[in-house]
């Protein structure tokens, strides 16, 4: 079964690579792999928690946004990284035109990820209670539901 962690390792190996067997395709997808390994890794801490997403939401802005609004420390900043991860993905994945410099960029993204991986990982099982119920109000109020 695959793991977030999977996604984040094969990010270290590509993130890595030197030309010729790096070039700016195995980089660009060495940042999408880091994104998805650590939204993947914050999905689950949602799940965890038992925070259903509302139907019909865009799943990846409704995990940064319900991570923010936990109003704990380490999640909020996972948050803030995940946020930034998630627009340079949608570059490296989208926006074949712009130019990226990619092999420092594709370093820096695959840290972040597993920055973000330890945030959620490492934060207390005392904390999850509290971090639970800001988010349960969050979605409430932004969602009603």
């Amino acid at each position: 079964m695959m793991t977030s962690g999977d996604f984040i390792r094969l990010s270290s190996r590509w993130c890595t690579l030197i030309h010729p067997n790096g070039d700016e395709a195995v980089w660009r997808t060495a940042i999408s792999r880091a994104y998805y390994g650590a939204f993947h890794s914050a999905q689950g801490f949602l799940n965890q928690l038992q925070i259903a997403f509302p139907k019909r939401e865009n799943e990846h802005k409704f995990v940064c946004e319900a991570l923010y609004n936990s109003k704990d420390v380490d999640i909020t900043a996972a948050a803030s990284k995940l946020f930034e991860l998630r627009k340079n993905r949608n570059c490296a994945d989208y926006d074949l035109l712009t130019a990226m410099d990619v092999p420092p960029l594709a370093k820096e993204c695959h840290a972040d990820a597993v920055q973000i991986c330890a945030f959620i990982s490492q934060c207390p099982v005392a904390r999850h209670p509290a971090i639970r119920s800001e988010i349960l109000t969050w979605r409430k109020i932004q969602y009603q539901f």
